[in-house]
C-alpha cells in the first residue's frame, strides 16, 4: 500500500484517558485502531516503527521514540472517526514522528513538560479543515534535530509551541511552508534557524522577553512573513533573506525606518518603539516600501492599521545576512508500505 506525499492529519484534541497500559515497540508494528486507545509509558527502539492507523490515542506518561512514529488517517476511507492524540508527560525523539492524513486538518492538543527533540518532527494538514496545534512545556530542539510543519495552505490560526515563561530552545531547524507559527509565550533561546517558506508565518510578539540575536530568521520565498509586534526588543532580530517582496511586518503602523548602509541594520520605529533588524549589507533604500496590513492577511488576527508592514522590492543582496547557518528543510518522509 502506497500513500501520497500530498496529505494531511486530523489529530483531535480528546477528553483525556486514564493511562492503563505500558507499550514496548521492539518490531516493526502496525496498529489499526477504531475506538480510543489509552497507553502509560511508551517506547519505540531503535531501527523499528510504529505505524498507526486511524486512532485515537491517549498517552498519560512519557513517550519515548528512538526508531519511527508514523499516525496516519484516511478520511475517504469510509470512516468519519477523527484521529487523535492526548497526552501529558515528557516527549522525546531521537528518530522520526509523523503525523498526517488525507484529506483532513490537523487538531493536536498534546499536553507535556518537557519535550526534546534531536530526531524530526513533521506536522501535515489541509486548510480546507480546521486546523489547530498545541504543545505546551519547555521545548528542546537540539542541533541535530528539526520541526516542520507543511501544510497544502496557511491556516487561519498559528500552531503554539510552548508555555508562557517556559524556555524554547532551538538550536537545530524549524521549517514552515504555508504554515503559521505563534511563539508569543515562550521565552525563545538558541542558536538555530527558523526558516519561513512560501505563504508562511513566524509570530514572536512577547514584550517580557527578549528574542535571542543568535537565532537566525531565514525569509526563505517572496511570501515569507516574521510578525514580531512593537515592544522593547535589546538586540537586533538576525534576518536573512529579507527582499522580493516578502515581509516583515509590526502591530502598530511604522512611523519611520532608516537603514545603516555600513553595518546593515534596518532601525523600524513603530507605537514609539525602535525594532532593529540585521538584514546585512547591499540594501538600496529606494526599494524599502511600507505596507498595510490588509491584503497581508488579516484572517491572522492582525490588526489592519496602515503601513505595519516593510518590504523591499528588490533581489536580496549578496551581502546581506548569511543563511549558512540554516540547512535545507527536510523533504515530507513516506510511510511504510503495508506488508
Amino acid at each position: 500500500m502506497q500513500f501520497k506525499s500530498i496529505l494531511a492529519v486530523l489529530v483531535s484534541a480528546l477528553i483525556a484517558l486514564p493511562a492503563t497500559t505500558a507499550a514496548r515497540i521492539s518490531k516493526n508494528t502496525y496498529s489499526d485502531i477504531y475506538a480510543p486507545e489509552s497507553y502509560g509509558d511508551v517506547v519505540i527502539d531503535r531501527g523499528v516503527f510504529w505505524c498507526v492507523f486511524d486512532a485515537n490515542l491517549g498517552f498519560g506518561g512519557a513517550f519515548i521514540n528512538h526508531g519511527s512514529f508514523y499516525l496516519f488517517h484516511d478520511r475517504r476511507t469510509g470512516t468519519l472517526l477523527n484521529l487523535g492524540v492526548v497526552g501529558c508527560g515528557y516527549i522525546e525523539n531521537t528518530g522520526l514522528m509523523y503525523f498526517n492524513s488525507l484529506h483532513a486538518g490537523i487538531q493536536i492538543n498534546w499536553t507535556t513538560s518537557y519535550v526534546k527533540n534531536s530526531g524530526d518532527i513533521f506536522f501535515m494538514g489541509e486548510d480546507a479543515f480546521d486546523n489547530k496545534i498545541k504543545i505546551p512545556g519547555a521545548w528542546e530542539i537540539t542541533k541535530t534535530g528539526s520541526f516542520n510543519m507543511y501544510f497544502d495552505s496557511r491556516p487561519n490560526r498559528g500552531a503554539v509551541l510552548g508555555s508562557e515563561g517556559k524556555a524554547f530552545t532551538n538550536n537545530g531547524q524549524i521549517c514552515l511552508r504555508n504554515a503559521y507559527m505563534d511563539a508569543d509565550p515562550v521565552v525563545f533561546k538558541g542558536n538555530g534557524c527558523i526558516n519561513i517558506g512560501e505563504d508562511s508565518v513566524f509570530r514572536y510578539q512577547n514584550r517580557n522577553y527578549i528574542f535571542p540575536g543568535q537565532q537566525t530568521i531565514y525569509l526563505s520565498s517572496k511570501t515569507s512573513m516574521l510578525f514580531v509586534g512593537a515592544d522593547r526588543q535589546y538586540y537586533a532580530y538576525n534576518v536573512a533573506g529579507w527582499g522580493n517582496g516578502n515581509y516583515i511586518v509590526h502591530s502598530y503602523p511604522i512611523t519611520s525606518y532608516s537603514y545603516d548602509t555600513e553595518v546593515g541594520i534596518l532601525t523600524v520605529t513603530a507605537n514609539d518603539y525602535k525594532m532593529k533588524y540585521n538584514i546585512g549589507l547591499g540594501y538600496d533604500p529606494d526599494l524599502f516600501e511600507l505596507a498595510s496590513l490588509v491584503p497581508l492577511g488579516t484572517d491572522l488576527g492582525f490588526n489592519s492599521k496602515m503601513n505595519a508592514g516593510i518590504t523591499y522590492y528588490g533581489d536580496v543582496p549578496t551581502l546581506s545576512t548569511s543563511t549558512s547557518g540554516c540547512k535545507p528543510c527536510k523533504d515530507e518522509p513516506m510511510f511504510p508500505p503495508v506488508e
